[in-house]
């Protein structure tokens, strides 16, 4: 798979994430799996800043 396609999906994912997030405001009474959500939300941000460079 090559980079491009591997971002692009990436960006997929994580709009999703933060619609569900949007979505769901009470899974902050589960804080345990939000943050671990959010850990990996923010390494594919990094993963994508650096095969998308804008």
């Amino acid at each position: 798979m090559d980079r491009r396609h591997f971002c692009q999906q990436l960006r997929g994912v994580i709009q999703r994430h933060r619609d569900a997030d949007a979505a769901h405001p009470h899974h902050d009474s589960r804080k345990g799996s939000v943050s671990r959500e959010g850990a990996d939300v923010s390494r594919g941000w990094r993963e994508m800043a650096r095969c998308d460079p804008r």
